[in-house]
């Protein structure tokens, strides 16, 4: 073989090499988003139910978690403009309001029960459990 014919075999090959090196890259990010994407937020799911003080269901939704979220993060996403609430350094967040239903603190508050049971945390402090239900009632103090 000559120099010019074997140099461009050298050519071809290393052509062919970068070809098949970006394909096969291009497979695997593609892969890899598909992935990510199927994955996002899926770490869990809680059920979220608001009740108000006469016992009617006002809001029910199944909401999506993924490891880093707050039970806070997740209210705050999905209620954002409907929630009522204070902050405290000491204590936490103290839920007022949700779904339009407000309440002082003093004639009436937010029961949290999680998974049928009342909640010892406050909202701020409830770890997230896939499958957890939580229910915000609305209750008097009388």
């Amino acid at each position: 073989m000559d120099k010019a014919k074997t140099k461009s075999l050298i050519i071809k090959i290393v052509i062919s090499l970068v070809i098949l090196v970006a394909a096969i890259l291009t497979v695997h990010f593609i892969n890899k988003k598909i992935k990510d994407n199927s994955k996002s937020k899926s770490d869990g799911v809680i059920t979220v139910i608001v009740i108000d003080v006469n016992e009617i269901e006002v809001s029910h939704e199944d909401l999506s978690f993924s490891k880093d979220d707050t039970l806070w993060d997740i209210l705050l996403d999905f209620y954002g403009d409907t929630l009522v609430y204070e902050e405290n350094e000491l204590y936490g967040i103290k839920l007022l309001g949700i779904c339009n239903i407000n309440t002082d603190f003093v004639n009436s508050y937010l029961a949290l029960y999680v998974n049928d049971g009342y909640s010892n945390y406050g909202i701020s402090s409830i770890p997230l459990e896939d499958g957890m239900v939580l229910k915000i009632i609305e209750t008097t103090l009388k």
